[in-house]
């Protein structure tokens, strides 16, 4: 094992860019809705030669970037505020590589690739023939492939996705991005190029090197304090002893642009069944949550509360012909062999037994599983329908939206303290999202500017009250500008500043990202 990072040179190629005009809106904005000022340049590189010579020319000039991709993000890491140029990876989609070791199998990108082309090559067995495994996989020889983490919104670039950090609804049986990382090729601000395998390099006893290509060496280190245990993209990730492969993926492009990826991928099972339980009480949902997770079998565990069905009804009577909507969901999801799912839905049924089911709704082929799939997604839909009705009578309306996450032990706690408080403020709310993580998003539906008050304070009330329960204020959506204040709740000074101080060894100029994720040091 080590702890030295070490960088190497390359030959830099001029980077072609077009002017930043109002036919490139699109490049500085993002999901978030924040919008910066036209940029002077947009990079469009097409290799990491030319990124590389990307980054050194806005570097040059003094200026500073963000590094682009699919701009899926709600969190503005993309936007570039504050900087002059855009560095858009969207050309940079090849696959690159193909290959099997120790009994897995792994696929090497361009990190322009969006997670729904990745899926699509693995499905269809379309793998560009890059060699021979990739034609074997192509001719069916192989086991059919896939990248199980399943963030919601497929048009993701997988840069964007690393990142990120990026989880969905299967993240509770298959991990975050995080765990399929096996490598990861970057370019620093300075053009400095960065490979990095996993099983490598270790931050032991909390600190490592950076050692630049032209000598100059960097020492750092981690402070001790208790990362959350639980889903978390909360700054960067540090943990003792840690493989220093993991620093990157969530950082949000502060500490180099990533270009190139190899992710392992997993053999797809064969058969999935999603069930959905319909129960008149969430607290009932709730230490159900706990008894399946003891279970084991679960690949996603979402709920739905009473006022996320009625929205769905309002917005589409009647389409998913469901017995009743005056009660709340849970929604397991099972794959594997047609045996093993069997045997899975009997434990279920036995597990169940107990509790008051009022109906249900399995699904076991295709046509019924997009059926699901389509109902989950139109509750943050019917959010929005009804935010964007408000609006037309008061502008200045909008949700407000959790991202946080608790330890499972301290769920049916926060779950309590959320219905509590929402009560006491009389604050219209949906609860939703990834329960069998401790995870749920409440999404708080104001009426008035005075609701937007109560909401925003509301939301710092239950901030501080997560970190009090072991939990994370951001936990799949990161941080980027929106919620960097979040941060000086999740930490205590001394974290935030050893961040800072990792940052600044990687980009003393601080030419990526200003604004995004934690402030550089005055004195970079």
């Amino acid at each position: 094992m080590q702890n030295k990072l070490k960088t190497y040179s390359i030959a830099t190629k001029p980077c072609s860019y077009v002017t930043g005009s109002q036919d490139h809106i699109n490049y500085v904005t993002d999901e978030s809705r924040l919008t910066a000022p036209m940029v002077k340049r947009i990079f469009f590189p097409s290799d990491i030669h030319q990124v590389a010579g990307a980054l050194q020319s806005v570097r040059r000039l003094g200026e500073s970037c963000v590094v682009s991709g699919g701009r899926t993000g709600v969190t503005g890491a993309s936007v570039p505020i504050g900087s002059q140029a855009v560095v858009s990876l969207e050309k940079m989609k090849d696959l690159l590589d193909f290959r099997h070791d120790k009994n897995s199998y792994f696929i090497r990108c361009q990190p322009g690739m969006s997670l729904k082309e990745l899926q699509q090559m693995l499905a269809n067995r379309t793998l560009s023939p890059v060699n021979d495994l990739a034609v074997a996989y192509n001719e069916g020889r192989i086991e059919r492939l896939w990248f199980p983490v399943n963030p919601t919104e497929s048009s993701a670039h997988l840069g964007g996705v690393v990142a990120n950090n990026a989880s969905g609804a299967r993240t509770y049986g298959y991990g975050s991005t995080r765990e399929w990382v096996q490598a990861l090729k970057i370019v620093l601000a300075d053009g400095d190029v960065l490979e990095l395998r996993r099983g490598e390099v270790f931050c032991r006893s909390n600190s490592f090197s950076l050692c630049k290509s032209d000598g100059m060496e960097y020492d750092l280190n981690f402070v001790d304090f208790d990362y959350p245990q639980t889903k978390c993209t909360c700054g960067y990730y540090m943990r003792k002893d840690m493989d220093l492969l993991d620093l990157f993926i969530g950082s949000e492009g502060t500490l180099g642009a990533i270009v190139e990826i190899e992710l392992r991928l997993d053999i797809k099972p064969e058969k999935s069944c999603g069930v959905m339980l319909f129960l008149s009480d969430e607290q009932e949902v709730v230490d159900l949550v706990s008894e399946v997770n003891v279970l084991g079998h679960c690949v996603a565990m979402e709920y739905f509360d009473r006022q996320s069905l009625r929205l769905v009804n309002e917005s589409k009577p009647g389409e998913y012909n469901l017995e009743s909507w005056d009660c709340c969901a849970l929604y397991l999801e099972f794959m594997g062999r047609e045996s093993d799912i069997r045997r899975y839905l009997a434990q279920l049924a036995e597990l169940v037994g107990p509790y008051e089911i009022v109906s249900d709704w399995a699904a076991y082929n295709k046509r019924e599983l997009r059926m699901q799939q389509e109902f989950r997604h139109a509750v943050p839909e019917a959010v929005n329908c009804l935010i964007a009705e408000r609006k037309k009578s008061n502008p200045k309306i909008h949700k407000i939206g959790t991202d946080m996450a608790v330890p499972l032990s301290n769920l049916p706690y926060i779950m309590r303290y959320y219905r509590r408080t929402l009560q006491a403020q009389q604050l219209d709310a949906v609860i939703f999202g990834h329960i069998g993580d401790g995870h749920v998003h409440v999404n708080i539906l104001p009426d008035t500017t005075e609701d937007i008050d109560k909401a925003k304070q509301l939301y710092l009330q239950w901030a501080a009250e997560i970190v009090r329960s072991g939990g994370a204020v951001s936990a799949e959506h990161g941080v980027g500008r929106i919620k960097k204040a979040m941060l000086a709740v999740q930490y205590p000074k001394e974290v935030l500043d050893c961040m800072r101080v990792i940052r600044c060894a990687f980009d003393p100029g601080e030419t990526l990202s200003p604004g995004v994720l934690v402030d550089m040091l005055k004195s970079c």
